[in-house]
């Protein structure tokens, strides 16, 4: 008897484990040249950091960032951007295109696919400054999930 519970025990703390290695694994990415965070796998690699663009990526997943100063931008003028970056793209899927208020931003965001390659496309405009974003998401079949959570997950910070 005392060996099976050891063993459910053990299952049950190894089982704890496993789960919580991907949460653990979470970092936050800066960049610094315009105050934005965001959370990301441990696993990506920063392969751009200027002050004109960010980009980070792990092999399934890559995140770029390109800044839009303009204190004279309004929460339409993103949703109006958003819409016609994706045109640009010329997306042959649509999956999703709506306002979204994340922390210290609003904006808008569309996913999409083109040629079965998946992405989230944001503008985003910062509450408190001038600082505006292009962020696009680019994601292999099955990390959405992920890409939503990394989406979710930027925040501006004083520099």
């Amino acid at each position: 008897m005392k060996t099976n519970l050891l063993r459910k025990i053990q299952f049950s703390l190894l089982l704890l484990v496993a789960f919580s290695c991907p949460l653990l694994s979470q970092v936050e990415y800066t960049w610094d040249s315009h105050g934005i965070g965001f959370k990301a796998s441990s696993d990506m690699k920063v392969t751009v950091n200027k002050a004109d663009e960010f980009e980070a990526t792990n092999g399934k997943i890559t995140l770029d960032i390109f800044p839009w100063q303009d204190e004279n931008i309004n929460h339409d003028d993103l949703a109006d951007a958003t819409v016609a970056i994706a045109k640009d793209l010329k997306f042959d899927n649509i999956h999703g295109a709506d306002a979204l208020e994340i922390q210290d931003f609003q904006g808008y965001y569309v996913m999409g696919s083109k040629d079965g390659v998946e992405a989230i496309i944001m503008t985003l405009l910062d509450k408190e400054s001038s600082t505006n974003l292009i962020v696009t998401i680019v994601y292999e079949t099955g990390s959405q999930a992920t890409a939503i959570k990394i989406a979710d997950s930027f925040y501006a910070y004083d520099k």
